[in-house]
């Protein structure tokens, strides 16, 4: 290289030093929040660059990526996106950002009392999932933070396992332990249990949470073994009784005693001008339409 290359990669790397030195300067170490201005429910944070920590928050928002599903929902409902504000609410060093994240987490969104379960008003001031500060997620928690996390939140249990006749199998901390296991994904599991059905149609076996008093009653006051039952109030045809059935539909004018067949639900629809809808409701709840016409399938052949 010659010395004027030498010279201009010398100028780049000076402009690269003095851009990082004067981004030191300007960083600042502190407490923020993100503040819904209408409604005053806040998210509240730390972080040791506050105008990064900003930027990076707004770039999540807006492409929905953003770890706190509760301020990303709230973001998604609003047109105008400047009603949340960003705002520092301390400075100070490194070290004391837990303890101060805590302090303002409890002063604006009144954290210990939902910790210690006195009142629930921390859901309704906060974004933040959880209501205390802990250290940047790596990876996997550690085993004091899943505990904090079993009591604060009430969907993070331990899960029972019972076969169908009602024995006890086995007791799992997480869905994620029980997806690997039984190779049954963890939402279904989730749901299985927050709506209190308990029963896996996939491999029929009973789920829910530990203490949940209702799975206990469940599991004791039904008839064993416990089987899934698909509800369905039609009648089951066999595949050869529906090849013989067909689609044809046969229509009974109750007025004039007029029978007329039909090789299709599309021909009836259009012989009498209605909806196909329509005519599924008249075959499914067996009612003539406004009184006069009586829609059936065709006998069994």
């Amino acid at each position: 290289m010659t010395k004027c290359h030498w010279e201009k990669v010398g100028i780049i790397i000076d402009n690269y030093i003095k851009c990082a030195i004067i981004k030191l300067i300007n960083m600042k170490i502190g407490i923020y929040r993100i503040i819904n201005i209408l409604n005053g429910k806040m998210y509240i944070g730390s972080s040791k660059n506050l105008n990064e920590r900003k930027i990076n928050h707004f770039s999540e928002l807006k492409n929905n990526k953003h770890h706190s599903i509760h301020l990303q929902r709230a973001y998604n409902k609003l047109k105008d996106k400047n009603n949340f504000k960003f705002e520092i609410l301390e400075e100070c060093n490194s070290e004391e950002l837990m303890e101060k994240e805590n302090y303002y987490l409890n002063l604006y969104c009144k954290s210990n009392d939902y910790i210690n379960n006195l009142n629930k008003d921390f859901l309704k001031l906060s974004y933040n999932i959880l209501p205390f500060a802990q250290k940047g997620f790596c990876g996997k928690h550690r085993k004091e933070t899943i505990e904090k996390l079993k009591l604060v939140h009430p969907f993070r249990k331990d899960i029972v396992i019972y076969d169908s006749n009602g024995k006890f199998i086995e007791q799992l901390s997480s869905s994620q332990e029980v997806q690997n296991k039984y190779n049954i994904s963890k939402n279904s599991i989730l749901l299985l249990c927050k709506s209190k059905k308990y029963i896996c149609k996939k491999s029929n076996i009973l789920v829910g949470f530990l203490n949940d008093d209702n799975f206990i009653k469940f599991i004791e006051n039904s008839s064993k073994p416990i089987i899934f039952k698909p509800y369905n109030k039609g009648k089951k045809y066999s595949k050869e009784e529906k090849i013989n059935m067909g689609i044809s539909i046969v229509v009974k004018n109750l007025k004039t005693n007029e029978i007329n067949e039909f090789t299709s639900q599309k021909e009836a629809c259009e012989y009498f001008n209605l909806q196909p809808c329509t005519i599924n409701r008249c075959l499914k709840k067996k009612k003539a339409y406004r009184k006069y016409l009586l829609f059936n399938y065709k006998d069994i052949v």
